[in-house]
């Protein structure tokens, strides 16, 4: 999206939560911010914590904004370790 290219590095990062929020609006696409998603056990199915992804946007995809230059692969690992067990529908 274009919240990067128009702000630019080094702000906070509520500044760019707030761009992506208006940015998404504008575009007419559903979201929800901070919504908590229950995370299931692989074997018994059973909730064993929750999480609050930044954004979730069409109940299907979790967007986590990270006010950084540089992704770690540890983000990545984590973001797709909670797609796995979030069983969103």
């Amino acid at each position: 999206m274009e919240v990067r290219n128009n702000f630019g590095p080094g702000l906070k990062k509520i500044i760019y939560q707030n761009a992506f929020a208006e940015e998404l609006e504008g575009r007419k696409i559903n979201f929800e911010r901070e919504k908590n998603i229950n995370i299931y056990s692989s074997k018994t199915g059973k909730v064993v914590g929750n999480y609050r992804p930044d954004f979730l946007i069409e109940n299907k995809i979790i967007v986590e904004i990270k006010a950084v230059d540089l992704i770690l692969k540890i983000l990545l690992t984590k973001s797709i370790a909670i797609s796995r067990t979030a069983n969103m529908n």
